[in-house]
């Protein structure tokens, strides 16, 4: 599915997606492997062996970036992650919601066309 006509700017918009990848400013992502995003700058792979969206690697690129929102997008369905994992985010005052992925990718271009700082964390698959 094509996601825009165009770049925004430099912004990281999602400019396609579907079941085995996305793609990001003209580059193609595996993002069944796991991917973060923000608004701008270099993709970030995944950088744990924890396949959890919630992984404490994840969550310390995204604390150190400090977007106003995370948008947690857990696969083919909507997963909550259980709630204690995510004091991390609440302690740095992050907000975040859980989303299926092609939703979380839809929301994630919403946000970076309102230039709200936001986070896309895509979980890796088992």
């Amino acid at each position: 599915m094509k996601m825009v006509l165009d770049e925004a700017a430099g912004q990281n918009l999602i400019d396609a997606f579907d079941g085995e990848s996305l793609t990001v400013r003209g580059r193609r992502f595996d993002h069944q492997k796991g991917l973060i995003l923000f608004n701008t700058g270099a993709p970030i792979e995944w950088p744990s062996e924890d396949k959890s969206v919630t992984a404490k690697e994840a969550l310390a690129a995204v604390v150190k970036q400090a977007p106003e929102v995370v948008i947690l997008a857990t696969g083919d369905s909507c997963q909550f992650p259980e709630p204690r994992t995510l004091i991390r985010l609440m302690d740095h005052r992050i907000g975040y919601e859980v989303m299926d992925t092609p939703s979380a990718c839809r929301t994630f271009n919403i946000l970076l066309g309102e230039d709200r700082a936001a986070a896309l964390v895509i979980q890796p698959k088992p």
